[in-house]
């Protein structure tokens, strides 16, 4: 089996990691002499860019032997005309630079995007790591049309070490920065010009016995009529060299008008005996070509003799390895033998042909050709089974996934239903390639059907429905779906799937802010991520454990817990592992709460380059929130540039950008910025005519978490407009909730306002309870953000309110008070004081440390009075004999500090 996979890895490397070998003797260039010495290339890069027939191949293929001879190490790379995206070239550099590596799991493909420039990165790296230099040569750049294509080669261009060189070759121009590698002297372009032949070049072609038997003037003729088109120039050769009077056959040829390619072509052809020809012909049909298969598809008698005849006379062939096993017709020659093809050859014997090729290649192992030559036969049987058995083979090499839609949407366009296998498969490469609405109903239907599933297959599909439902935020449907497939397994399952079953379930309940439910559910989650052995899946549950943490308000915790799970994704993955940049977000998130800005601006240059192709939509979210908080408000900082982040947002459902949305409109208040933080909300739907049809008529607005963020949006929009009656009785009703459901950080925020409304409408005792309040629940997380950016807000409270009347029975909370205090611009007096904590000015008498008691028991004035038998009047002159002892100014702080003294009995 090893010895087959070893053969099979070899045949697909032929004529690709190698350049062709030229079995004839090149004509130098003069306008290429000084391209390349043993010493090396004269640039960093070269880029051949000229039409079909102008040797850039075989300019290239010199520039490898030469380098090579001299010691450099080079790597060779022959894109193929199904190599059309970016992602199928990088695939192929990494096979060049590090060969070998194991596919991906597919929903860890699925949910792990990674950034074009991270790919590159991670493809360069190993050649950084070498410490040496290499020249990298890739031809037939033009099969590749990706619109990420230009960032490749400008990161290749631009930002590889010195010792890193290119050469490249296409029919297109390159798209280079060609301005800037100009002024950098990076590149050198050769072009149709650079590659034509001179009258010279074209005698040193022809050879001297040829140009004896034409004369001086049949070499112009050849000049003229060729233009100094290496192609046509070597076609005349070829034909010349056949001829039985090259004179004659030169002067049987007219003027430039006539199609000279195809021309020759025709008379290089017509040289062989009509059962050659077709032979030819049939071999034209095919992008390469060895004896064995010219044998089995042709006869053995005809290979043989054929093959040996275009070999010897070296017409139009080049061989792709050093065995000289493999060959390949001239690209100009095997366009003219195709079209000949549609002739000469009869639509069954084509078919037959193509069959007989698919047979051969599959029984070499090479897949790709025998699928394509299997529906070129429109033998979809054969088709059908080769996708079913390598379906997961295709899908999980992700430079295969493009031609294995390809293959699959051929099949239905011939009213072929694909297997259920392949048709699996096909719906996982719908998804990789971001066609999540064709990935959906192409799961539906699948659905739908029954009886003719594989015992597993509906386990599967259920978690590929989960996965396409969770990437869409259809929250409710995923969980859903990942609750049946937990319900339905039977024995151990997949680590990665569990995982990711159990965290999209938690991830719903969390959302919905049932937290306890949700940790239970994560432990299962953790359990599979371990069971795993993968970095990266335990990163996978480290980051839907934190949100928990998060959504209750313990931004402190979770700080700690994705500190310590990046550290580990880093260890196990590397910088670059995109879950990295996603614990990184949340934790940007975390720091910024915690006052800590700079922390914060690093972990979000960290993570926010990987946000558009890594994560999920609450962990971009938290990234997001954290760069509007932080971004000035001049706009200088283009990394935090409102259009950056909403670019972020565009690949992600559109609950992100509405999120984004309501961070911005939070943002613009808290710079007391009403009239834009009120545009901003008319744009998103918040308020306003477009309401009914924006952000608030919306599935996502009847979820919890999402629902909450547009509450306490509308309600600081309400106190920015002077609302601030209108905006209490929501103040209060919001806060009530948020403490019933254990948000703390949204609890914090909810009493601040609170406090500073109450404040505008000269209500001090509600001010003084609802700061307090505020406070007290932001002591054990430390949430020092929300009071920093009240902070002109909360001086003024402060200095309408005593030190002696704020109540902090606990030292931790006392402890946080003054350090918000000494945060403010203008901190109040006298905080020495109260740092030295509560002090008994003198001992307290039998009554006071009665009505301490009775206080603490909440009686009122009155009640007291009739419990002790002493009137109203007499009750107050001793509770202010006991404030004076206690050095405060309320009932609420005179028992903190009775608390804190140990004065109260249990």
């Amino acid at each position: 089996m090893a010895r087959k996979e070893q053969i099979q890895n070899r045949n697909m490397g032929e004529g690709r990691h190698e350049p062709p070998v030229f079995m004839f003797t090149p004509v130098d260039l003069a306008a290429l002499g000084s391209l390349a010495s043993p010493a090396g290339l004269s640039h960093k890069a070269v880029a051949f860019a000229a039409p079909a027939g102008f040797g850039k191949t075989l300019q290239m293929a010199r520039i490898h032997e030469t380098l090579r001879q001299a010691g450099h190490d080079c790597r060779w790379l022959s894109l193929r005309e199904q190599e059309q995206s970016v992602d199928a070239l990088l695939s192929a550099l990494v096979s060049l630079i590090t060969p070998g590596g194991a596919p991906r799991h597919p929903t860890e493909a699925l949910f792990s995007g990674e950034p074009l420039d991270k790919q590159i990165e991670r493809c360069l790296a190993p050649l950084a790591q070498a410490g040496r230099p290499v020249t990298i040569f890739i031809d037939n750049l033009n099969f590749c049309y990706d619109p990420g294509l230009p960032r490749l080669l400008n990161r290749l261009l631009f930002d590889t070490d010195r010792a890193v060189r290119l050469v490249l070759g296409s029919i297109l121009p390159l798209p280079l920065d060609r301005t800037r590698a100009r002024l950098e002297g990076h590149l050198l372009e050769i072009g149709p010009a650079d590659l034509s032949f001179s009258r010279a070049e074209v005698t040193a072609v022809l050879g001297d016995r040829l140009c004896e038997q034409i004369e001086r003037d049949g070499i112009a003729k050849v000049v003229t009529l060729t233009e100094g088109w290496p192609a046509a120039v070597r076609l005349f050769h070829i034909m010349l060299e056949r001829a039985a009077v090259p004179r004659e056959a030169l002067a049987a040829i007219a003027g430039p008008d006539e199609n000279i390619a195809s021309l020759l072509n025709d008379r290089v052809l017509s040289s062989f005996d009509d059962a050659s020809r077709l032979f030819i012909v049939g071999l034209g049909q095919f992008d390469r070509f060895c004896l064995e298969l010219c044998r089995d598809v042709g006869g053995g008698v005809v290979a043989d003799k054929v093959l040996g005849q275009l070999i010897t006379g070296n017409i139009l062939i080049a061989p792709l390895d050093p065995d000289r096993r493999w060959y390949r017709f001239h690209g100009l020659f095997r366009d003219h033998l195709r079209q000949e093809g549609l002739r000469l050859i009869p639509p069954d014997a084509r078919r037959a042909l193509h069959c007989r090729a698919a047979v051969w290649f599959g029984g070499q192992g090479l897949w790709q050709e025998a699928i394509e030559h299997g529906l070129a036969a429109h033998d979809l049987d054969f088709a059908e089974n080769l996708l079913e058995s390598l379906a997961a083979r295709f899908v999980r090499n992700k430079g295969d996934v493009l031609n294995f839609i390809r293959w699959m949407e051929t099949l239905q366009e011939w009213g072929r239903g694909a297997t259920p296998e392949a048709s699996y498969w096909y719906t996982w490469a719908l998804a990789l390639c971001r066609r999540y609405d064709d990935a959906r109903r192409h799961a539906d239907r699948m659905a739908g059907s029954t009886g003719n599933t594989a015992p597993d297959l509906d386990q599967r599909l259920t978690m590929l429905r989960v996965s396409l439902d969770s990437i869409a935020d259809r929250m409710a449907e995923a969980s859903d779906g990942a609750r049946r497939w937990i319900d339905r397994r039977a024995g151990p399952s997949d680590p990665f799937d569990g995982t990711a079953a159990h965290c999209i379930v938690a991830y719903h309940l969390t959302a919905s802010f049932a937290f306890a439910d949700a940790r239970r559910i994560l432990v299962a989650a953790r359990e599979a991520a371990c069971q795993s052995g993968s970095a990266y899946v335990q990163g996978w549950a480290a980051a839907y454990s934190a949100l928990v943490t998060i959504c209750e308000g313990r931004l402190d915790i979770g700080h700690h817990e994705l500190g310590a799970a990046l550290g580990r994704a880093r260890a196990g993955l590397g910088e670059d592992g995109g879950i990295t940049g996603t614990l990184a977000l949340m934790q940007a998130k975390c720091a910024l709460e915690l006052g800590r800005d700079d922390e914060a601006r690093r972990l979000l240059d960290y993570g926010l380059p990987t946000a558009r192709t890594h994560g999920f939509l609450e962990s971009a979210a938290c990234g997001l929130e954290a760069a509007v908080k932080l971004a000035p408000a001049d706009g200088g900082d283009s990394a935090l540039s409102l259009a950056n982040l909403r670019d972020v947002t565009t690949a992600y459902p559109s609950r992100l950008s509405d999120m984004l949305s309501c961070f911005v409109v939070r943002r613009l208040l808290e710079r007391d910025d009403v009239e834009a933080a009120t545009a901003e909300a008319q744009r998103s739907g918040l308020v306003g005519k477009a309401r009914v049809t924006g952000v608030m008529a919306t599935v996502w607005s009847r979820l919890p978490l999402m629902r909450d963020l547009i509450r306490i949006t509308e309600t600081e929009l309400m106190i920015g407009a002077g609302r601030l009656k209108q905006a209490l009785p929501r103040l209060d009703a919001d806060l009530r909730q948020s403490r019933l459901e254990g948000r703390a950080a949204r609890a914090v925020e909810l009493a601040l306002l609170r406090g500073i409304v109450a404040s505008r409408l000269d209500q001090r005792d509600q001010m003084l309870r609802s700061l307090t309040l505020a406070l007290r629940l932001a002591t054990p997380a430390r949430l020092l953000r929300p009071f920093l950016v009240r902070a002109e807000a909360l001086v003024r409270c402060f200095e309408a309110v005593g030190l002696g009347e704020w109540a902090f029975p606990s030292p931790d909370e006392r402890g946080f008070f003054l350090q918000v205090c000494r945060a403010l611009p203008s901190a109040p007096k006298g905080l020495h004081d109260l740092s030295a904590g509560p002090t008994l000015l003198a001992p307290l008498t039998r009554r006071e440390m009665e009505l301490v008691t009775l206080m603490a028991s909440g009686l009122s004035n009155r009640q007291m009075a009739e419990r002790i038998n002493l009137s109203v009047p007499t009750v107050k002159w001793h509770q202010n004999n006991l404030y004076a002892k206690l050095n405060v100014g309320n009932r609420q702080a005179a028992l903190a500090s009775a608390k804190a003294l140990n004065l109260l009995r249990e």
